[in-house]
C-alpha cells in the first residue's frame, strides 16, 4: 500500500515505539518500500543509526542523503 508523507511519520513512529508483531512491522517496512525511493535511507535511520531521530528528522536526513539517478 502507497503511503503519503504523513502516514510514513506515523509508521516510523510506530517501528520505533516497537508496536504489534514482527509480521505487521515487515508489512509496514514494505509499505515504505513501496511509497519512497529513499525507503532504504529511512530503514537505515531508523535501524542502525546511533542517535535517536524523530520520524520528522528521519525523512528529512532521508530526503537529503537521496541521490537519484539521473539518465
Amino acid at each position: 500500500m502507497k503511503l503519503n508523507e504523513m502516514k510514513i511519520k506515523k509508521v516510523i513512529e510506530k517501528l520505533q515505539k516497537g508496536e504489534e508483531t514482527d509480521m505487521e512491522q515487515e508489512k509496514w517496512i514494505n509499505d515504505i518500500r513501496e511509497s519512497v525511493p529513499y525507503y532504504e535511507k529511512i530503514i537505515r535511520l531508523l535501524f542502525w543509526k546511533d542517535e535517536l531521530l524523530s520520524p520528522n528528522e528521519i525523512i528529512q536526513k532521508a530526503k537529503e542523503e537521496h541521490n537519484p539517478i539521473i539518465l
